[in-house]
């Protein structure tokens, strides 16, 4: 295969891609787990099919069928077409299942967008295992700026000491006098209202408070401002939202029947119906300023503080315990295990101290002093922390929860299992009308012209909608078993003799017949063998969200045990009796497969009889379950271990054993990791994440960061090597310092900032600054900021009168019209809602630093065409009063609707061209009414959706 050129866009692609993050942590993260899981065994040293896959060189050169990937070109790349499985002949993982969609994605992310970047090349697993012990950390590497201890520096002098009304101000002011650069004119109260407003509580002003911030000349009238905000409910929802991008949070599917989210062996209720408790927590921490090392210590050992903390902080451990937990039945149990414990690692490491430790899970950081044995000391404190559900009801409570729920699964199975029993009665009474079918269909290829095929059904009395399956199958090519050869090669001869077609027709059908009952026999052991499973007395279980317990050998027995049909004849069984939803190459029914209202009418009215009234018993059954039993998803101390590390990341291939510990370079110790001896190690963990120095000017720079709009460290999760510097490192210094100081409140920090001048500055150009920097990282002047998508639609509804404010509760659905309530209360699913990722959402899967900002042409269109943009349109002409008569009432309208949205009173002209619409909307009168149609296009206004 001749690679394409590189095109334009492509480069432009991976320059985006490289100026957004770095290469090598996504690599680790996403890439390289997946090849190590799925591809290593086969293709490295072993080298089948001619390929190895653990290096860019060898990828390129590919094996036997050419190389695997062409960078930039990911439909062009084998690599891509083997693990999509579009090619029967060309499946990857070989005999595995099928990647999931989101590895499948990346893969393809990453030959497009970075090229098939490819870090420096590691060394084999026999060197990764003698080398390990070898690890140092180099001077230069312990001196790294963000593990020196805090020191608060002196606040520098500046010439221009008048505009400075705080400390924070004189740092700032020296960075720009070094640049002989002056800050630009404060912004006006009315846009400086707007700005606080929308940074601490995600909504606008009202029209009343602004009016009483204009008329307040005291010296204070700022500050007050702030503490309303501060002390105002909806601050809360506002900066818990920020948090739950850092902590990936995600809600169920809400399935409203209370059946299971995944299917898992032994799972049987939605365990994540729960999730917003922790949400919830969040939002109450914030706004009752819970102290952040406190805020820390809950989400990291809630369980394991003195008692007198532990019952209000236990759903803090929702930033472990909602997950991802890998709960399929296609998971491996000790690669389910190892991407949960490297999923917590992410997040914890980012979170709290903003250092990328997962680019360690397959060797030492490339780049960082972390070694692979921190990134196993970590993993080891949550392999000793396993899933727990703390109940929030009493036993008799949860007792008759569980009692109903298991009489409800018990009629379900019943009726399951009665319903299977009557598709393969169904399917053996077909069985035997094969030869007819197989007739019918000859009689209709060798009519010219061509017979008609419902009419053909009728005269022979054959079922419709089965001819029709038989005649699409018969005629295609694509058969995987070789039972109509003979058939095929008959009709390829123009049909022969009446007899011959019989005569093979007959043969089939008692092919068919055969593999009916083997099928049956295969599925009753296999399903015993499931039912009945025993663990090993060593075997290592996990109990997951939903009552699902996983077994560490399960797959692996079941694989080894579990009975199996000649390969020929379950492809008869597939293609004629019954499709398998986990054959991926299986992309339509069975000839005798029926939806359940399709099987109805081959049944006997006993059989009818029966199935209502089994589903009927399920139906009451399901009535009378009690509401399920509240309570908090997190972690629980289990069996304290060690873990080994997994060489080349491979959960298969263990090296040495690791104590669990903290980071050698964030403990002090000469390279080993810090070990811990108290139970699993998690409140050790939590105390030194806080006594480190990295927790607070991590969180001090996301505060800065929702305020300005970028951070003093422009990679807010990313303070190592490969992350920005900080462009104030003494201004980061002194917030961090001061953080500590006031007891890590984050209200008071705030306050701080927000008082600063630095803070109040307008968005006023100056090309003088503009020439020397042009992207504000000195802050001469504030940033335009667009609001995220969780203020835009809760501006909506807020101008237009409509928000629900109360506060807390279970998750909504976005987008139905009653659901009025903040968006931070929708449903949060791993897989986000269309109009949320449409307004750049962060994928929850994910811990997220901070949000990117896209502007593109369907943002528009939403604003033109979507329902929400409709309703909230109506609701605000509703909120403008009566309509009235004549130029002054319209005048008058049109000025209420400026004030509620904009703020400030509309202008002559603005006024002049709102009443020039309405006049020509109203010559049209097709669509929207002519009021709805102006209130829309204010809604859709830069001024509404922009800050500052």
């Amino acid at each position: 295969m001749v690679a394409p050129k590189v095109s334009l866009v492509f480069l432009v692609c991976a320059i985006l891609a490289f100026a957004q993050g770095d290469p090598g942590q996504f690599f680790e993260a996403r890439i390289r787990p997946v090849l190590v899981n799925n591809c290593y065994a086969c293709h490295t040293d072993t080298k089948l099919g001619g390929l190895r896959v653990d290096s860019r060189i060898s990828l390129l050169a590919g094996g036997k069928s050419g190389p695997a990937i062409v960078p930039g070109h990911p439909d062009d790349s084998l690599m891509i077409k083997a693990v999509m499985q579009t090619d029967e002949k060309l499946k990857m993982p070989f005999g595995g299942n099928k990647l999931k969609d989101n590895e499948i994605k990346d893969l393809r992310y990453w030959i497009q967008a970075m090229a098939a970047f490819w870090p420096a090349e590691q060394a084999k697993p026999e060197a990764a295992a003698a080398t390990a012990k070898q690890f140092t950390i180099r001077p230069e590497q312990r001196n790294f700026w963000s593990f020196q201890p805090l020191r608060k520096p002196p606040v520098p002098n500046v010439k221009n000491a008048g505009w400075a009304q705080t400390p924070i101000d004189r740092f700032v002011l020296a960075k720009l006098e070094e640049k002989n650069l002056q800050p630009v004119k404060p912004a006006d109260k009315r846009a400086l209202i707007r700005r606080a407003s929308f940074d601490l509580t995600g909504l606008p002003p009202t029209p009343e408070q602004v009016d009483a911030f204009l008329s307040d000349n005291s010296p204070d009238a700022f500050a007050k401002v702030v503490d309303r905000l501060l002390a105002s409910p909806h601050y809360g929802e506002r900066w818990a939202r920020h948090w739950l991008d850092v902590a990936r949070y995600a809600d169920g599917d809400g399935r409203p029947d209370r059946r299971p989210v995944f299917l898992g062996y032994g799972m049987a209720r939605d365990g994540y119906a729960n999730t917003w408790r922790y949400r919830d927590w969040v939002i109450q921490a914030m706004n009752e300023d819970l102290p952040y090392d406190q805020f820390v210590k809950a989400q990291v050992a809630a369980d394991l503080l003195p008692e007198k903390d532990r019952a209000a902080m236990l759903p803090a451990l929702g930033f472990f315990g909602i997950g991802p937990w890998f709960t399929g039945d296609d998971t491996v149990f000790v690669e389910a295990r190892a991407n949960e414990r490297d999923d917590k690692i992410d997040a914890l490491t980012k979170g709290f101290l903003g250092l990328t430790v997962t680019c360690a899970r397959c060797h030492d950081h490339k780049y960082d002093p972390i070694s692979q044995k921190d990134y196993t000391a970590l993993g080891g404190i949550f392999a000793s922390s396993g899933y727990w559900e703390y109940s929030l009801a009493n036993e008799k409570e949860v007792g008759a929860y569980q009692a109903q729920r298991q009489k409800v699964k018990a009629s379900e199975d019943t009726l399951k299992e009665y319903g299977q029993d009557l598709a393969l009665r169904v399917a053996e009474t077909l069985t035997g009308q094969i030869p007819e079918y197989m007739l019918a269909v000859r009689k209709v290829v060798l009519t010219d012209p061509k017979a008609d095929l419902k009419k053909v059904a009728a005269d022979e009395k054959l079922d419709p909608e089965v001819f029709q399956r038989w005649h699409k199958y018969l005629t295609a090519t694509d058969k995987l078993h070789p039972f109509l050869k003979g058939w095929d090669a008959l009709m390829a001869k123009g049909g022969g003799a009446d007899a011959d077609a019989r005569k093979l027709a007959e043969e089939f059908r008692d092919i068919v017949y055969r593999v009916v009952p083997e099928k049956k026999a295969v599925l009753k052991a296999n399903q015993e063998m499931v039912r009945d499973y025993k663990p090993d007395p060593n075997e290592a279980t996990v109990i997951l969200p939903g009552d699902l317990m996983q077994f560490e050998l399960f797959q692996f027995k079941q694989q080894m045990v579990q009975k199996v049909m000649d390969t020929n004849r379950f492809y008869v069984w597939i293609d004629v009796v019954q499709g398998e939803d986990d054959q991926s190459y299986v992309k339509k029914d069975a000839i005798f497969q029926f939806k359940p209202q399709g099987l109805l009418r081959f049944l006997t009215a006993e059989e009818k009889a029966k199935l209502d009234s089994l589903d009927a018993e399920v139906k009451a059954l399901t009535k009378q379950m009690p509401p399920e039993y509240p309570y908090l998803m997190g972690l629980k101390e289990d069996r304290p271990q060690n873990i080994k590390l997994n060489i080349r990341g491979n959960a298969h291939v263990l090296g040495e054993e690791v104590p669990r510990g903290f980071p050698a370079v964030l403990g002090g110790t000469g390279g080993e990791p810090l070990p811990f001896q108290k139970g699993s190690g998690r409140l050790e963990l939590a105390d030194a994440i806080t006594r480190h120095p990295l927790a607070a000017r991590v969180m001090v720079n996301r505060i800065w960061m929702h305020h300005f709009g970028h951070g003093l460290v422009a990679t807010p999760s990313n303070f190592g090597m490969m992350g920005e510097r900080p462009t104030h490192p003494e201004l980061l210094e002194y917030l961090a310092s001061r953080f500590a100081e006031q007891g890590w409140s984050i209200k008071k920090m705030h306050r701080e900032i927000m008082l600063s001048s630095a803070y109040q500055l307008s968005v006023q150009q100056s090309e003088a600054n503009a020439s020397v920097d042009p992207d504000n990282r000195l802050l001469w002047r504030a940033n335009l900021q667009r609001l995220e998508v969780e203020s835009l639609r809760d501006s909506l509804l807020f101008v237009t009168g409509t928000l629900d404010e109360r506060l807390g509760g279970p998750p909504n659905n976005l987008n139905r019209a009653e659901n009025k309530k903040r968006t931070v209360y929708a449903r949060a699913a791993r897989t986000p809602d269309n109009t949320l990722t449409l307004f750049d959402y962060p994928d929850p899967n994910i811990t997220s630093e901070q949000r990117t900002v896209t502007n593109v042409p369907t943002q528009g269109l939403f604003f033109l065409n979507s329902d929400l943009m409709a309703r909230q349109a109506e609701a605000l002409v509703a909120r403008l009063g009566p309509e009235g008569e004549g130029e002054e009432a319209a005048t008058a309208r049109i000025n209420r609707a400026y004030r509620l949205l904009y703020e400030r009173q509309a202008t002559a002209a603005e006024v002049r061209r709102g009443l020039q619409f309405l006049k020509a909307a109203a010559a049209d009168p097709g669509g929207m009414p002519p009021w709805q149609r102006y209130a829309q296009i204010l809604l859709s206004t830069g001024e509404f959706f922009y800050i500052n």
